[in-house]
């Protein structure tokens, strides 16, 4: 995964998140992101059912997340 920031100026909170079910949800990575730029690459191990990203504490800029599967 790679998270993508711009137009930060105090930031947010970026969590990767996995399912087996799409109803528990268990924290892969918590990562502040307080600056533009890119962050990453984060690695998740394992085989996952489902993933998302979840953007928390935000107080401004805008966040991509971006992921490649092997």
């Amino acid at each position: 995964f790679w998270i993508v920031a711009a137009s930060v100026t105090t930031g947010a909170t970026v969590t990767i998140e996995a399912s087996p079910d799409g109803s528990n949800w268990s924290t892969l990575h918590t990562e502040a992101i307080t600056a533009d730029g890119v962050t990453g690459p984060i690695y998740a191990p394992g085989r996952l059912d489902q993933v998302r990203a979840n953007v928390t504490a935000r107080t401004d800029g805008t966040y991509t997340v971006k992921m490649t599967a092997n």
